[in-house]
């Protein structure tokens, strides 16, 4: 099952996640605090995700007069995945951006 919801994705990245430190009781604990914060921010929001193989699935083929739209869905991260519309117009001959 494909996931298509960016705050889904977060929601269960988030769930691996430590609970992030309690609040100091004591004024003078500040800058620890601020650091131990800065910390578990740093692992919260964690390395740019590992690539993936974009597993792409065509959904549907719909042939117009100009052009063949495809309906694809492909995998951008492990728990994450993004639909999208490929239009190749039919007199094109040599490859295009």
């Amino acid at each position: 099952m494909r996931n298509f919801s960016p705050w889904a994705a977060w929601q269960l990245h988030l769930a691996g996640l430590e609970p992030r430190p309690p609040l100091p009781s004591d004024p003078d604990a500040l800058d620890a605090r601020r650091a131990a914060v800065a910390a578990w921010l740093a692992e919260a929001l964690g390395s740019p995700p590992a690539p993936v193989p974009p597993a792409s699935e065509t959904r549907s083929v719909d042939d117009t007069p100009w052009y063949r739209r495809e309906e694809v869905v492909f995998d951008t991260e492990a728990t994450m995945s993004v639909p999208a519309l490929l239009l190749v117009p039919h007199r094109r001959r040599e490859p295009g951006p």
